[in-house]
């Protein structure tokens, strides 16, 4: 990961920390853990190239009142591929293997005790190892990374101390559209 990459979940994490103390009720804070999975889909912006597969999640964080948190994930978006077809070449199949971490604030608007909806808006940096077979041969595309926004909107069901949440987040790659539909469940200590 790129020294500028720390620094910006660095900033971004302290800043939302600083932000979210100012209104902070100390009585309702709690730290978040929890694991998810995730459909993802990537849409290439020059070709039609529209790739799909699944992955998972790690997330850890910190919950400042039942308004505001604060987290950050691993996502491992497992094996996106798809087929696309060529004159003279036929069909030549596209993998991208992709991983990212995330840092993001997110804000909750409680529906009643036990639902609510969310936003998120953050910082992800994505890795992705991509590459193209075609008659029995596999060749490297190269490997790709990059810093950029993501944002999700979510519903989340309290259940005990975890929360189960199903969100859909957005993110816009270099040359590339992401998006994900997410199942986690998030433990609050």
């Amino acid at each position: 990961m790129k020294t500028s990459t720390i620094g910006k979940i660095v900033f971004a994490a302290i800043l939302g920390a600083s932000s979210a103390s100012a209104i902070a009720d100390s009585g309702d804070s709690a730290a978040r853990f929890g694991i998810g999975a995730a459909r993802v889909q990537v849409d290439m912006d020059d070709y039609d190239v529209k790739g799909s597969g699944t992955g998972w999640e790690i997330i850890a964080g910190w919950e400042f009142n039942r308004y505001l948190a604060i987290e950050a994930s691993y996502l491992d978006a497992g094996n996106v591929n798809d087929k696309v077809y060529f004159d003279g070449l036929g069909e030549v199949k596209l993998k991208a293997d992709t991983n990212a971490v995330t840092a993001s604030v997110i804000g909750t608007l409680p529906i009643n005790a036990m639902f609510g909806v969310y936003g998120r808006a953050g910082i992800m940096h994505w890795k992705s190892k991509q590459s193209a077979s075609a008659f029995g041969q596999s060749v490297s595309l190269g490997d790709f990374d990059g810093d950029d926004g993501i944002f999700g909107v979510g519903v989340a069901a309290e259940i005990e101390t975890a929360l189960l949440r199903l969100e859909y987040r957005i993110a816009k790659l270099k040359d590339s559209d992401l998006s994900a539909a997410s199942l986690s469940l998030v433990w609050r200590f």
